[in-house]
């Protein structure tokens, strides 16, 4: 499927496409009037990643850890000794 947008001002683009499965291609091609087209530029789609979880600060005094990430996921810290687990946003374990 073939979808186009005319770039203007800053020259950022955004075409919305539906759901792609993992390992799908998908190429993108650049043209402007009677130019030669741009050379391909391929992304292959990849599995989602969930972002960095966001950890406040941990001192030798700590005997709590605590910080911020994604609703619903599950959040392990592991210290040599013990695994703890954890499924909040928010969260906070002692140590």
């Amino acid at each position: 499927m073939k979808r186009k947008q005319q770039l203007i001002g800053s020259g950022n683009w955004r075409v919305e496409i539906g759901k792609q499965q993992v390992g799908t291609e998908i190429k993108i091609v650049q043209k402007s009037g009677g130019k030669v087209e741009s050379i391909d530029t391929k992304v292959v789609v990849q599995k989602e990643k969930l972002p960095k979880v966001i950890v406040n600060p941990i001192y030798n005094t700590s005997t709590i850890v605590e910080g911020y990430g994604v609703v619903g996921a599950t959040i392990k810290v592991i210290d040599n000794l013990r695994k703890y687990k954890n499924r909040n946003s928010k969260f906070r374990r002692k140590i």
